[in-house]
């Protein structure tokens, strides 16, 4: 209560200077936001998916051992064959899972590949332009 006692007292000193340059700022910084969360919720995305993709790896994995340690089922089909029939289920199921996140990614692409690289023209653009003026104003500083 105090504070926002304290913040209407000192309004008036907020929009006594520029107004104009106040509101570029609170819109600034509005789009600062929204850039750093959109990027913050495709690394988050990538980052379950890639843990999705490793237990899918692991599992294979594990599938690779179990079929050449088992035994082979007395079933008369596949009893020549040393197939084990859960394994095929298994893998099928695999595989499945394996679609169901490459479509994802797919997707995700698809949505925040416009966002992804507006992101890096604007970073390399501000870091580009920032140098050079930096650079140019410490050699102009320098010289007189």
């Amino acid at each position: 209560l105090i504070v926002y006692a304290l913040l209407v007292v000192h309004a008036p000193a907020l929009f006594s200077g520029e107004i104009y340059n106040w509101i570029a700022k609170v819109i600034a910084s509005y789009a600062t936001t929204a850039i750093y969360l959109l990027d913050l919720q495709y690394s988050s995305y990538v980052y379950i998916l890639g843990s999705c993709f490793k237990f899918i790896n692991a599992e294979l994995a594990g599938l690779r051992d179990k079929a050449f340690t088992e035994k082979a089922h007395l079933l008369r089909r596949v009893y020549h064959h040393r197939f084990n029939p859960t394994l095929f289920v298994k893998l099928r199921h695999l595989k499945q899972w394996h679609y169901e996140l490459n479509e994802a990614i797919r997707k995700i692409n698809l949505t925040f590949s416009l966002q992804i690289i507006s992101t890096l023209i604007l970073t390399f653009t501000e870091l580009t332009f920032g140098l050079y003026f930096n650079i140019y104003d410490m050699r102009h500083k320098n010289i007189r």
